[in-house]
């Protein structure tokens, strides 16, 4: 039972100082951005042009259907902008400084065995103590620092999300010999097409834990990208730490 925003919100009141209640309002306020701002400008270019086309014709005509379909695919294009100039470098900035401080406060703790590991697509940090416990700060989590013992983590899996991208290249006919501009003969060969295709291959491990025997159980989502390596190596350090308990 993975932990929702809604749910995030409500479990941030009442906690300690390594509730990390600034990554939470980080996190919730770029996702708010992300939701209200395609729509502002949705409501402004088309629902705007609209009203005014309507209220222009004095009802719905060929020339109103024509301009609210013109003003929405301006609108998408506005839409596809802003996120490209500015909703996704917003992500990157502030996903990629709050990871830095989750696992700086992992770190700070002093007795970990390894360095914090950090991600900031969701952000999210862990590190492993000396003593065997897991320490993690994520999403899943509800952004409170957590220190699993082995015994509380229920499940580690490495899933793997592979899409096939096919891509073709065609190349020109070619015209051998002929004389005076014209196919006299002349030997055509015609155009070819070469297809490849790729896999594109996105990792992560899903750590599912139990705070409390027979409690409910989360999950938290550590992505790797296409590292599948570290992905699995990670999944086996945290496998042998169940092995511990």
């Amino acid at each position: 039972m993975s932990v929702g925003v809604s749910q995030m919100s409500e479990e941030v009141s009442g906690l300690d100082a390594r509730s990390n209640a600034d990554v939470l309002r980080c996190v919730l306020q770029q996702e708010r951005l992300e939701a209200v701002v395609p729509n502002v400008i949705t409501a402004v270019i088309f629902g705007g042009t609209t009203a005014y086309l309507l209220l222009r014709a004095g009802g719905l005509t060929g020339g109103v259907l024509i301009g609210a379909a013109m003003a929405f695919f301006a609108a998408a294009i506005v839409n596809t902008a802003i996120r490209v100039t500015l909703l996704q470098p917003t992500r990157r900035i502030r996903f990629g400084a709050a990871a830095k401080k989750l696992a700086a406060r992992i770190g700070s703790t002093g007795d970990l065995s390894t360095p914090p590991l950090s991600w900031p697509d969701f952000p999210g940090a862990l590190g492993v103590t000396r003593v065997g416990d897991l320490v993690v700060a994520a999403r899943g989590t509800g952004y409170k620092q957590l220190c699993l013992s082995p015994r509380q983590i229920a499940d580690v899996r490495v899933e793997r999300d592979v899409v096939h991208v096919t891509s073709t290249r065609h190349s020109g006919r070619t015209v051998l010999g002929g004389f005076g501009g014209g196919l006299i003969g002349a030997h055509v060969s015609g155009g070819r097409s070469t297809s490849v295709t790729r896999a594109a291959e996105d990792v992560c491990i899903e750590l599912a834990y139990q705070l409390e025997p027979n409690g409910a159980v989360g999950t938290i989502v550590i992505p790797f990208g296409a590292d599948r390596c570290q992905a699995e190596a990670t999944a086996a350090l945290i496998r042998r730490l169940q092995g511990q308990s």
